[in-house]
């Protein structure tokens, strides 16, 4: 590194053979970044007013934002090359009072309002025009009542030194409370849910957890080593009822999974079988600036079957390459993903497996087209002409290559309102959405096919408690629960859709029985057979490792790194089994890029996105010789709903071709017996199998609305271990299923919450994924603008780590907070280059014209609000 005269670095050589050169103004503030690699330049430029503050940045594609400051030096707004801004007001105090959203045209799309009391604590959040949360403090300004937006109030009390010790939701009352207890180093030890399950926990000196004992996964061991690092953990799996003394001890019987680190803390190994001279999982690393980044992930099952999954990078840090080697029918089959980047570090080409290419264009950083290369007969095809975002939110319009149209209205909290597919005939569908205060969906209503429309009702938990469809027979699903979400009577009576009667297991969350079938669990909480016929089986890693049910069978092999690289599917066994390998590859966020199948004959589908919402499903035909038959490629257009969750597949000529009308809860049916589209919640794929879906970590199951396994980071992930989105999936996703994304925004440290390597690891990665989902797959108002307002303010995270933010808990702020140079935290990256990925606008384009306009047509009135004959259909 190199120096000037006042000590400041002027220029630093990483081990990629990068060179940061940065110069500064006359008065010691950073004036540009460049890093160079022999011809490419990447230059980031800073400007400041007369008194410091940063006034402008540019980055290396051309993406500018401005900031505005006022007399006081607060930051009044931040304006994008598109010249969508985000405002701010502040009180006499410099409080935070207010955020609004504003477009290219200054029209104001998103708002929300900030009250303190006169102790400078934050008393209430509005989003758009709905009630406000409340809060209420006592003396100790611990809050002590949250009181959301339709009036349900939580109550929180606290021991003499200000330690949550009960919880009392609006709904189980102080009669059935939440209740934590401490040990001296102020751990949680003791957490009782309203159901009456008890979980206790004990730790070291050093505060690091050593026992659990939970009434849902049973008892688990975990051991340390001087760095703090995790090298022993036995589950009950493991164990088998032994209760040993310490997870040494369950080591030296054999019965603990071990983790072995480098002298950088980098997990090395993990043997599930305690056996150190083959481990089941192997790591490799990066020696330059990406040392913390694995280069190749060597898993290797019981069977003795290995999926190696290698990776590689750029020299500016991106992931340039995932290559996985499985085995195949006979040797082994390599999938390969490869990654292209502008100077933004923005994705711009993908390839995949079977060497198709996918095509992002950008403008001020966001995707305004998706184009695909085909590598079979070279044909470039369109799949998104066009694409017009809300500012700093998600997509307002999508054009697709099939010249359909996707308005995706919302309203001045960023929750969804009207969704309106068009054609160049006119409008081919329509769906209105009414929300009550908190954002949970009370309606969907389909204009054109009125029976079609669904309604949803909730109890003072926002727990799902009624689906129904709006039709002549006014079919109802209803649902009750116990004290802790566990569903208990499911009452249905459409077609396709099942009574259930289910009774648990006293204190837990676990289920006895369905319909008077016994409903069957493992030591450690998995769930062996479900009560519906469906069979399940478990590797040493706690792994779903195969599914059974009727004359259908799978097996699975994972990567190391927790993804489903291989299923094997036998199928028809009521008379000659047929056997079919199908393989798959996930981005590094997890969404599902490809999945084909082996048999005779091989045929394949990739999937491609645009941010967190599927645009296209596209299948390729192979013969027995592997070679690509002619003229079998189909594009299927995808829809979303306001999730994310595909519902509705058009062909190139605008024609329904594929259809998805579930259940609130996932379970799929399929109206047509067109495309095999597998997507379903975020995150989730369908492995053909009972309704199974793969959820990375956990597997869903639909029929029930809840995991077959316990959460594998325990309560840190809500106080019921099987529910799936608080019971609200209507509202909530959970593409990891480890967390809601409610609940990840909420508390982002839960990020740290799994003590395993392995899973830590892939949220490192995913967590950048979090804000994009929230922006495209979630109408929480309280996490729409809430969380990206700074680090500063309330923050009710009291043991929320221990189940609080199941039933709750937020982070909100009220002034604004910075980066060490200045960029505001609410623009989301750092000076250095953490660029921007969801947050720079398109060039303006009056999109409000357009969704406005087309709402007009729909209704019957012109641009002038004079009546005219609703268009034909």
């Amino acid at each position: 590194p190199e120096y000037d005269a006042d000590g400041r670095l002027t220029r630093a050589i990483d081990p990629n053979g990068v060179m940061t050169s940065l110069s500064y103004t006359s008065r010691g503030l950073i004036a540009t970044i460049a890093r160079q690699h022999g011809v490419q330049t990447r230059l980031i430029e800073f400007d400041y007013d007369a008194a410091g503050l940063l006034d402008f940045v540019r980055l290396p594609e051309g993406v500018t934002f401005d900031y505005r400051w006022n007399e006081a030096h607060l930051l009044e707004s931040v304006i994008d090359s598109a010249g969508n801004r985000v405002e701010y007001t502040y009180d006499a105090r410099g409080q935070r009072i207010s955020e609004r959203f504003v477009d290219s045209v200054l029209a104001t799309r998103k708002s929300t309002a900030f009250e303190y009391s006169a102790r400078k604590l934050l008393t209430a959040v509005r989003e758009g025009a709905n009630p406000a949360t409340v809060i209420d403090y006592d003396d100790a300004r611990n809050p002590v009542t949250v009181t959301d937006p339709n009036g349900n109030g939580t109550i929180f009390q606290y021991d003499a030194l200000n330690r949550l010790t009960r919880m009392i939701d609006p709904l189980n009352g102080p009669a059935l409370p939440t209740e934590y207890r401490y040990d001296a180093h102020d751990n949680v030890e003791f957490v009782a849910a309203p159901n009456g399950a008890v979980t206790t926990y004990s730790y070291d000196d050093l505060g690091n957890l050593l026992r659990e004992q939970s009434p849902d996964r049973g008892l688990t061991l975990y051991g340390y080593d001087a760095a703090g690092n995790l090298t022993c953990k036995a589950d009950a799996r493991i164990t088998n009822g032994v209760d040993y003394s310490t997870c040494a001890a369950a080591r030296t019987s054999g019965a603990a999974w071990v983790y072995t680190y480098d002298a950088l803390n980098r997990v090395d190994t993990i043997d599930y079988l305690d056996t150190p001279a083959i481990p089941d999982v192997d790591y490799d690393y990066d020696t330059g600036p990406l040392h913390q980044q694995p280069t190749s992930v060597l898993n290797t099952t019981g069977a003795g079957q290995a999926v190696l999954t290698d990776f590689e990078y750029d020299v500016w840090g991106n992931r340039t390459a995932q290559i996985e080697v499985a085995p195949g029918r006979s040797g082994t089959v390599t999938n390969s993903v490869s990654y292209e980047y502008d100077r933004n570090d923005q994705l711009t080409r993908m390839t995949y497996p079977n060497g198709r290419s996918v095509n992002y264009a950008r403008t001020s950083g966001r995707i305004t087209s998706v184009t695909t290369d085909s590598p079979f007969d070279g044909t470039t095809r369109t799949l998104v002409d066009l694409a017009i975002y809300y500012p700093f939110g998600p997509a307002g319009i999508i054009e697709y290559g099939s010249g359909l149209r996707h308005y995706r209205t919302i309203d001045a909290a960023y929750r969804p309102a009207d969704f309106i597919l068009t054609s160049p005939d006119g409008i081919a569908d329509f769906q209105a959405y009414s929300l009550d205060s908190m954002g949970n969906v009370l309606s969907v209503v389909d204009q054109f096919e009125p029976d079609d429309s669904i309604s949803f009702a909730y109890d003072a938990l926002n727990r799902l408690v009624d689906d129904s469809r709006i039709d002549g027979d006014s079919s109802v699903d209803t649902y009750t629960y116990d004290p802790n979400g566990n569903r208990l009577v499911r009452h249905a009576d459409r077609p396709g859709y099942s009574e259930q009667a289910i009774t648990m297991v006293g204190g837990s969350n676990r289920q006895s029985s369905v319909n008077a079938s016994a409903i069957v669990y493992d030591a450690g909480g998995n769930v062996l057979e479900n009560g519906a016929g469906l069979r399940a089986f478990f590797d040493s890693a706690n792994r779903l490792a195969s599914l059974n049910r009727g004359g259908t069978s799978t097996t699975h092999l994972y990567t190391g790194t927790g993804g489903l690289a291989k299923l094997v599917r036998l199928s028809n066994c009521s008379c000659s089994c047929q056997r079919t390998h199908e393989y798959f590859a996930f981005a590094p966020d997890g969404r599902a890029l490809t999945h084909y199948s082996e048999n005779r004959v091989r045929f394949s589908t990739d999937y491609v996105w645009l941010d967190g919402i599927p645009i296209a499903a596209i299948e390729e035909r192979f013969g027995s010789d592997g070679a690509h038959l002619a003229g079998s490629t189909v594009i299927t257009y995808l829809h979303a709903d306001h999730l994310g969750t595909p519902v509705l597949g058009t062909d190139g000529v605008g024609a329904v071709v594929w259809e998805n009308t579930p259940d609130a809860f996932g379970g799929a049916i399929i109206a047509t017996a067109g495309p095999d589209v597998r997507l379903r919640f975020p995150g989730q794929f369908d492995l053909g199998v009972g309704g199974i879906h793969y959820n990375h970590f956990r597997d869903y199951d639909s029929k029930h609305g809840r995991f077959l396994e316990s959460d594998p980071v325990g309560l840190p992930g809500g106080l019921n271990t099987f529910a799936y989105g608080f019971n609200n999936p209507v509202a909530n996703a959970d593409p990891y299923g480890l967390f809601s994304v409610r609940e990840l925004l909420a508390n982002p440290d839960l990020r740290e919450a799994s003590r395993d390597p392995r899973i830590r690891g892939a949220l490192s990665y995913f967590g950048a994924k979090l804000a994009e989902y929230a922006a495209n797959e979630t109408c929480d108002p309280l996490l729409r603008g809430i969380t990206n307002l700074g680090a500063a303010g309330f923050a009710l995270t009291s043991s929320a780590q221990f189940g609080v933010a199941a039933l709750g808990s937020f982070v909100v702020a009220g002034s604004a907070s910075t980066t060490g140079i200045g960029v505001p935290a609410a623009v989301g990256a750092s000076a250095l280059g953490v660029l921007f990925s969801g947050f720079a606008g398109l060039e303006a384009v009056d999109a409000t014209r357009y969704l406005e306009e087309s709402v007009r047509s729909f209704k019957g009135e012109s641009d002038c609000n004079e009546k005219r004959p609703c268009p034909e259909r």
